[in-house]
């Protein structure tokens, strides 16, 4: 799937963008937003929004995991345009807020599997609901 090594690369490169979402995806890639969502749903059963946004609370959780920033420079530096929607998205798919991410990270002496077990949850969201 070549396409999706290069969709996912392009989503790397610019997520931290908050104006970056489906339509600009589709121009970058080459492809019209029906066939883009359709590819990133065959291959990844998750939309390219959902996409776009597992990838940008990736980026929070790592963020937030180092402990070194707080929230809001952590949802601009993941391409939220809005504090509030950083929120809620963190509320949304991990069930928690993203203070207490602060507190558990800042707490839990094993880090890493936290970390890898958040993004676990990520991935799977859409297979839950």
């Amino acid at each position: 799937m070549k396409y999706i090594q290069n969709i996912e690369t392009i989503i790397h490169e610019n997520y931290s963008n908050p104006q970056f979402g489906v339509e600009m995806l589709a121009k970058l890639t080459g492809l019209s937003p029906p066939y883009l969502r359709e590819t990133v749903y065959r291959c990844c059963q998750v939309g390219p929004q959902m996409l776009i946004e597992n990838i940008r609370l990736e980026k929070a959780l790592d963020l937030i995991s180092q402990n070194n920033a707080n929230l809001y420079d952590i949802s601009k530096q993941a391409g939220f345009a809005y504090l509030k929607t950083f929120r809620r998205a963190i509320k949304r798919r991990l069930k928690m807020t993203p203070s207490e991410l602060q507190t558990l990270f800042g707490q839990s002496t094993h880090s890493r599997d936290l970390l890898d077990k958040l993004r676990e949850t990520l991935w799977q969201y859409e297979q839950q609901e």
